[in-house]
């Protein structure tokens, strides 16, 4: 999923993932320091990449 999504997308593709078994990721776009508001696991907008997404990857 890309951070700037809308609800609707984000809606739509959650559940095209679940109809499909489709592993759910995406990236902060962490570069380091050298780009500003932008964290590990956090990127822009509504980006937030949880643990459950990770520990789904392993089951």
């Amino acid at each position: 999923m890309h951070s700037e999504f809308n609800q609707e997308q984000i809606d739509y593709l959650l559940e095209y993932t679940n109809k499909n078994g489709f592993l759910r990721s995406g990236g902060s776009d962490y570069h380091g320091i050298n780009k500003k508001n932008i964290e590990m696991a956090v990127g822009k907008g509504n980006l937030k990449i949880t643990s459950d997404l990770i520990e789904n990857w392993c089951s």
